[in-house]
């Protein structure tokens, strides 16, 4: 239900990115336009205004007291921040082995480790400062009375430690999430519903097909897919660019605070947004603390070095060949899913707001018949946290102009639970994986996995799945709990292997009265209770739950 006119709430959306943080916002008097924060604290007075300030934190000599920490656009230029935090939530085998392995992760690492600091911990507190800075800015625009702070979701411990989750007198926080490449891709469909040829669609990593354009409704086409091949690599080659055009000797004399002025106003605010592939050479001066003393004197201007489009296109190739392969993987995945290729690909985030990617993708997908399409301005950056706006407002039933619905998504892993199968067969399974069970005296087949959900698989949002179990009992027991295990491999295996681990546990709330279960006597006479459950997985656009039911009670 939508919330009356007496019960109006702000919406927010937070983009808590491994770069840069965005937020945007809206309220349900008003739920068509989503406003995005800026008016960030900031070293440098042009990056007040941005769209998104810098995930990265830095911790002074009080930090340890909670005092003296920095963020986002705020830390000195003097300063080794900490970045890439965000993707120490995951555990390590969780991440994909690129990631894994890269250098800025360890470096992460060390640096948290150094502070004594979790990930968490670290998440909490840059949280909590976007968080706070959010509000400030959100309540010179409306009343406090009308802050009921709806739904959004990073991790929830560390939103709680952040704050997020506290009590207010306007009632409660609820926490939800949705995926990047959904947000983005929510976000921009919302930015062009008014295209009426608009069939399929390619946003970010992710494949829809447009079901219907008034309201918008959508389906996943294929999994979604992901690489470690964001703008910061660009950033890194743009930098040893620098380095070997000034020389070792001239970078090592150089500031760090001149270094970060160069990089934000050379490449930052210019060559990164204004390169498209064409011909042409930047200059850049050399800075005077730079120069050997001995040639300060006679020096009537700064010398320069020069950059040419070659030099630049390198750069971005770094990136975007890697980027263009994860595309064409996902329009084959499409055209062998649908019999045909996606007629879009949208480009969204901050690397998808430059002109070179879009002119590079465009080229090498003209062929194909692809239209890469790039909205203006900070469309393509702001697309995520705007996104989860749309997601919020959509959940909400809120009556928007840009609600965009999503009915089916695509499994990116398989869920289930470990399972006794029987009778044995030789056939089938493992030696190893033959046990006594003594209870209903046979063997049986051991560690084998029931899955409620395949990778791949096609779900219907907010629609259960349910599997039927079924356990016996000597006598009644003090706990029962289930444990989910995830696998991300392509194809699910049908036994507990390295590949599948645990994801959550969940504990029965109340133990039934085992008097009144049906019983079960096995062949030595024997008794055992038997208690019948179902296990069901609910799906939404970022998060999964579980639960467990008996008798239809949950």
């Amino acid at each position: 239900m939508a919330p009356s006119d007496s019960e109006a709430s702000i919406i927010i959306g937070i983009d808590f990115g491994t770069t840069f943080s965005g937020v945007a916002w809206t309220w349900t008097g008003k739920a068509e336009n989503s406003e995005i924060i800026t008016s960030w604290e900031s070293q440098l007075h042009t990056n007040q205004d941005m769209e998104k300030t810098p995930t990265a934190l830095h911790y002074g000599s009080g930090s340890r007291r909670g005092t003296d920490i920095t963020w986002g656009y705020d830390i000195s230029e003097e300063k080794e921040p900490i970045r890439w935090f965000e993707l120490l939530i995951v555990d390590e085998e969780g991440l994909p082995a690129d990631v894994r392995y890269s250098p800025h992760i360890a470096k992460a690492r060390q640096q948290l480790k150094e502070e004594n600091k979790t990930p968490t911990e670290a998440i909490s507190i840059y949280l909590r400062n976007l968080w706070n800075h959010s509000i400030n800015v959100i309540t010179r625009t409306v009343s406090k009375s009308l802050v009921n702070f709806s739904r959004f979701h990073v991790m929830r411990e560390a939103a709680g430690l952040a704050g997020i989750l506290q009590r207010r007198m306007v009632g409660d926080t609820t926490l939800t999430f949705v995926s990047e490449p959904e947000a983005a891709a929510l976000a921009t469909l919302a930015d062009m519903s008014g295209r009426k040829n608009i069939k399929k669609r390619t946003a970010d990593l992710i494949s829809y097909n447009v079901v219907t354009l008034d309201p918008m409704t959508v389906t996943e086409v294929v999994k979604g897919q992901g690489g470690l091949c964001g703008a910061i690599f660009a950033d890194e080659a743009f930098s040893k660019l620098l380095e070997s055009k000034f020389g070792q000797a001239a970078w090592n004399k150089m500031k760090a605070a001149t270094r970060v002025r160069i990089l934000h106003e050379e490449w930052e605010q210019g060559i990164k947004c204004q390169y498209d592939g064409r011909d042409r050479t930047w200059t850049i001066d050399i800075p005077f603390e730079c120069i050997e003393l001995s040639r300060r004197r006679s020096l009537k201007e700064l010398p320069t070095i020069k950059l040419t489009a070659t030099e630049i296109r390198q750069v971005f190739r770094t990136v975007t060949d890697k980027i263009a392969a994860l595309v064409f993987e996902q329009v084959t995945a499409v055209q062998e899913k649908q019999g045909e290729k996606p007629k879009y690909v949208i480009l969204v985030g901050g690397f998808g707001r430059c002109r070179f990617p879009y002119e590079d993708l465009k080229e090498r997908l003209s062929e194909q018949g692809i239209e890469v399409l790039q909205s203006r301005g900070s469309g393509p950056w702001t697309a995520i946290c705007r996104g989860a706006v749309i997601h919020a407002t959509t959940q909400q039933n809120l009556n928007s102009i840009f609600k965009v619905d999503v009915q089916h998504r695509i499994a990116r892993a398989s869920y289930g639970i470990r399972v006794l199968l029987n009778p044995w067969d030789r056939l089938k399974y493992l030696e190893e994986d033959k046990v006594w069970d003594d209870k209903e005296q046979c063997f049986k087949a051991n560690n084998q996995m029931s899955w409620l959900l395949k990778v791949g698989e096609r779900v219907k949002e907010n629609s259960p799945i349910r599997h039927r179990y079924r356990q016996l009992y000597r006598d009644p027991p003090r706990h029962i709990w289930e444990t989910i295990l995830v696998s991300t491999g392509g194809s699910p295996p049908t036994r507990k292997t390295a590949s599948v681990r645990e994801l959550c546990k969940i504990k029965w709330e109340a133990i039934p009265d085992f008097t009144s279960l049906p019983t079960f006597t096995n062949s030595l006479g024997e008794v055992l209770y038997t208690l019948r459950f179902e296990v069901e997985m609910t799906f939404t656009a970022g998060s999964i739950d579980f639960a467990v039911y008996r008798n239809g009670q949950r």
